[in-house]
């Protein structure tokens, strides 16, 4: 499957945003 640059980095962007918020969310839990 082919994607390309600007796709491979929106994709790249939004999983670290999510990583981020999740690790925001356990450190409110904690």
């Amino acid at each position: 499957m082919y994607l390309p640059n600007v796709e491979l980095k929106f994709v790249c962007i939004l999983f670290m945003s999510s990583i981020e918020i999740s690790n925001k969310k356990e450190d409110k839990i904690t």
